[in-house]
């Protein structure tokens, strides 16, 4: 459930970007896992058998020289693993937008209000700020 739940997650994101117009700055085709010590990539190789064995994913492990070939090569990276679901995008500009979609739909919004406890009571939540104020939420 944990795999399809994160694959939905990365088309709810393309909608979201979409149907509020957020300018996330999308860029790339797919996402990438960067190896920054050669032993990781062990790892990464037992990580792309494990997708394709049980989920039918399909990663690509990446040499040191494929990586320069890809254009993401760096003294700091030894391989990597790639697939082409997902996407990079500008993880600030993409809160910012989410606020803003929040904002228009009819949200109160409540920035620089660290909270500091959270309790539920019934269907409700009970927010404590910083400065001891209480807010009752339905949804958080």
């Amino acid at each position: 459930q944990y795999h399809a739940h994160m694959l939905e997650a990365i088309d709810l994101v393309r909608d979201l970007c979409a149907r509020h117009a957020i300018d996330a700055q999308p860029h790339g085709d797919g996402e990438a896992v960067l190896a920054h010590h050669p032993a990781q990539l062990a790892g990464l190789a037992a990580y792309r058998d494990f997708q394709a064995r049980i989920f039918g994913e399909h990663f690509t492990l990446l040499s040191r020289e494929d990586l320069r070939a890809a254009g993401m090569g760096g003294p700091g990276f030894f391989g990597g693993l790639t697939r082409e679901r997902g996407f990079g995008l500008h993880p600030l500009a993409y809160a910012r937008g989410l606020a803003a979609a929040a904002h228009r739909a009819g949200a109160r919004l409540h920035a620089h209000s660290p909270v500091v406890a959270w309790r539920s009571r019934g269907t409700r939540h009970e927010l404590t700020l910083a400065n001891g104020a209480r807010v009752s939420a339905g949804q958080v």
